[in-house]
């Protein structure tokens, strides 16, 4: 069997704030792959409701 690591991403709300949302998504990306992470979940509220 398979093993792959998940990991759940704990982010700060950002509203109106797009650049500085995708700067932290990226952040957690990097250190998320860094710790061999396969697929990272990020929170429903850190995306931008329209």
């Amino acid at each position: 069997m398979k093993t792959i690591r998940i990991a759940a991403a704990q982010t700060p709300e950002y509203r109106e704030n797009v650049e500085a949302a995708l700067t932290c998504a990226l952040h957690m990306i990097r250190q998320a792959e860094a710790e061999g992470a396969r697929l990272l979940i990020f929170p429903e509220g850190f995306c931008r409701a329209t």
